[in-house]
């Protein structure tokens, strides 16, 4: 079951549809519509595609030849994009953040929690995937930071 969070989310799908049928079938071609794209964000540094090329990577889970990540992209109205990556040897997904993104979010906090739950989402779908109530209570742990006694 999903968890639902106060989330800051920042909703630009229908924006960036307008921007595609402008550029037409082939809109991720023309390096016109990507800046257009990143515009929409305030300014994201990007490829000609509109993949985000400066990433902050936060490695989650790193054991026993599996690999969880979050990727978030900070733009420059500091909106967060995000991106995830796993990786194991017999299974694995990832995407980065793009200007192409329909959501973003308006600070870092909702942008980790959203990164994390998409996680959870993919691994409670994954039924194949032994370890997988392990993976979404490690997860759950990530997105819950625990109060410092320093």
């Amino acid at each position: 079951m999903k968890e639902q969070f106060n989330l800051n989310v920042i909703d630009h799908s229908q924006e960036l549809q307008t921007i595609k049928e402008k550029y037409g079938e082939f809109y991720f071609r023309d390096e016109r519509s990507t800046q257009e794209a990143a515009a929409l964000w305030g300014g994201l540094e990007t490829n000609k595609h509109g993949v985000a090329t400066s990433v902050i990577i936060e490695t989650l889970i790193k054991e026993k030849g599996l690999t969880v990540e979050i990727k978030l992209a900070r733009t420059l109205k500091d909106h967060w994009l995000i991106g995830l990556n796993v990786h194991a040897s017999t299974y694995g997904m990832g995407y980065m953040p793009s200007a192409w993104d329909r959501e973003g979010y308006a600070d870092y906090g909702s942008a980790r929690k959203e990164a994390i739950q998409r996680l959870k989402d993919y691994f409670t779908r994954s039924t194949s995937i032994k370890e997988h109530s392990e993976i979404i209570r490690k997860l759950t742990e990530a997105q819950t930071p625990q109060l410092s006694f320093f």
